[in-house]
């Protein structure tokens, strides 16, 4: 003699309880994603960082002997004043934010012209790109992947 169960599972149903954890999960998620790129971020100053895009060039020796004594060490590593500026936006159902406070954030990060001077490049976010379109550079991606994947498999562990 066997035994069958035949089980059906309501499709209206699961889609239902699917949303709802999708739901339960979305700001945890997002808040993890963006802690673990901040973090990144924030390892990205000093002398080598974890994630930077591109090398960081020393400053012109010239810009140096003018404003640091001949220090030809990039003001991300001298000063502080960036790195103290990162900031992270979490509890957000639509989004979690990483940005900079300080006005030169954008210059540090893709570049620009100050007067007849060029910044190069600083960048210390680990994206690609510019500033019209930027993607997370592949360690990044991936270490935010699976700070992700630790939440969801801790959030589904409790259920």
């Amino acid at each position: 003699m066997s035994l069958t169960f035949e089980i059906t599972v309501d499709a209206n149903m699961l889609e239902a309880e699917l949303d709802k954890l999708f739901e339960d999960l979305r700001v945890p998620v997002q808040d993890q994603a963006a802690i673990t790129l901040s973090d990144i971020v924030l390892q990205n100053f000093g002398d080598e960082g974890v994630d930077r895009p591109e090398p960081w060039p020393m400053l012109s020796p010239l810009y140096a002997v003018r404003a640091h004594g001949g220090d030809r060490t990039p003001r991300e590593i001298l000063s502080g004043d960036f790195r103290s500026s990162i900031d992270v936006e979490l509890g957000n159902p639509e989004h979690s934010r990483v940005f900079a406070h300080v006005d030169y954030s954008g210059d540090q990060q893709w570049g620009s012209m100050w007067g007849n001077h060029v910044v190069p490049p600083r960048p210390v976010f680990p994206i690609r790109g510019n500033e019209d379109h930027a993607e997370l550079t592949e360690y990044s991606e991936g270490e935010i992947r699976n700070a992700v994947v630790r939440v969801i498999e801790e959030k589904l562990a409790a259920l």
